[in-house]
């Protein structure tokens, strides 16, 4: 049984996560927040640093080629009344991974991330 990445989502055994971010006060209420997040899920430890077995040149294998995603952006948190801050958050995928489906007619489509994306958020996650 072959899993398709397109219908089973596959996680991995190795994971890479960094998260910075620096919470600037404009006011009292108000910080601007700009940050970086980096990191992936990788099927094995080794593809960690570039060293993955996975060699086949068919579209799964090229499409379980993960590679490290970076994302840069801003965020404003607004501190409410009730005790806890309202964020809004914009990322910027820097380099949007990109994978290919195969199509009925033996040709190969690519489907690629967008590179924006708004989050709104009440509270802090940490």
């Amino acid at each position: 049984v072959t899993l398709h990445p397109f219908t089973v989502p596959l996680g991995g055994n190795a994971m890479a996560n960094v998260n910075l971010e620096a919470r600037v006060p404009l006011t009292k209420a108000f910080q601007i927040v700009p940050f970086y997040d980096g990191g992936n899920v990788f099927r094995r430890i080794g593809d960690l640093f570039g060293r993955s077995t996975q060699q086949g040149g068919d579209t799964t294998s090229a499409n379980l080629r993960a590679q490290w995603s970076n994302t840069v952006g801003l965020g404003l948190r607004i501190k409410t009344p009730i005790g806890g801050a309202l964020s809004v958050d914009y990322g910027f995928l820097l380099d949007p991974p990109a994978f290919l489906i195969p199509q009925s007619d033996g040709g190969t489509a690519i489907f690629r991330l967008k590179r924006g994306q708004v989050h709104f958020r009440f509270t802090q996650s940490f």
